[in-house]
């Protein structure tokens, strides 16, 4: 299968990034021809064909816009069988709800939904687009907690919403490791 990943930029280390990565590798082991579709500063990752798109990048408004445009057309031009993206963006078949939903985040932060700036009122918007038009078929949420508020925020059939955690490393976090670097 040819995929599409739409990812910003991102490096081996870190959480998401480390998921990213996971997926990336596994895909590639299966058998599947995947191209990662991201930013210009996006590193090269050996054996993977990178599309970098052109965005702005300031103010932050104008370089989210411009990116989802740039990678919608790239994903476009390229003819994938299925475009997964990691972000907020437009013409992915799934999306990964790394971050759960964005009122949620401002809520919890203490910050009302109404009367924002136009960078959250934007990142509110491609969440509607997402999860109530339906511009990707199919949602992961990566928490319980991120999967039950897209279902009840946006009235999203459960249906289209699956719970998949990120994986843990096993070889790195063994509890036989515990003893020997607790010191």
């Amino acid at each position: 299968m040819r995929l599409g990943l739409i990812c910003r930029p991102f490096s081996f280390h870190g959480g998401v990034e480390t998921a990213t990565a996971g997926l990336l590798t596994a895909l590639r082991h299966a058998g599947h021809d995947v191209e990662l579709i991201s930013t210009r500063r996006q590193a090269s990752v050996p054996g993977l064909v990178v599309r970098r798109v052109p965005t702005l990048r300031h103010p932050s408004v104008l370089r989210l816009i411009s990116f989802v445009v740039a990678a919608r057309a790239a994903a476009a031009r390229h003819g994938y069988d299925l475009v997964q993206s990691h972000e907020r963006a437009l013409g992915q078949d799934l999306y990964r709800a790394g971050e759960g939903c964005h009122a949620a985040y401002l809520e919890a932060m203490g910050r009302k939904v109404t009367g924002l700036n136009p960078y959250h009122r934007l990142v509110l918007a491609l969440e509607r687009r997402i999860f109530q038009l339906r511009t990707a078929r199919h949602v992961v949420a990566i928490s319980r907690r991120g999967k039950e508020e897209i279902e009840r925020r946006f009235r999203t059939d459960p249906a289209r919403v699956t719970l998949i955690y990120n994986g843990v490393d096993l070889e790195r976090f063994h509890p036989d490791k515990r003893g020997r670097h607790r010191r």
